[in-house]
């Protein structure tokens, strides 16, 4: 069974295809500059968060990249008792990311 997230919902708005592509062939992608300059927007805008919720570096950002998901879950779920900021929280409910 392969999960279900909001980058996949989004490509399949764009098209059966899109989806297929993203799951089965990633390294065929190919974005637009367009595409590319909201990567730079939005990296600058987690970056502002960043340093408007967490001035003090108390927070925790979550990276599956580094852990994998099933830590990035159980992390998640840990950090919700807590009161530092949580940037990148990952939730599941039914196979959906």
């Amino acid at each position: 069974m392969r999960t279900l997230s909001k980058p996949k919902l989004l490509a399949f708005r764009q098209g059966p295809r899109r989806l297929w592509l993203e799951i089965h062939r990633p390294k065929l992608r190919n974005d637009s500059p367009t595409t590319q300059a909201s990567f730079v927007v939005g990296h600058q805008v987690g970056d502002i968060s960043h340093q408007l919720y967490n001035p003090d570096s108390k927070g925790a950002l979550i990276d599956p990249q580094v852990d994998g998901f099933e830590a990035a879950f159980s992390l998640t779920q840990a950090l919700l008792q807590s009161t530092q900021p949580i940037f990148e929280a990952y939730f599941r409910a039914e196979g959906t990311l």
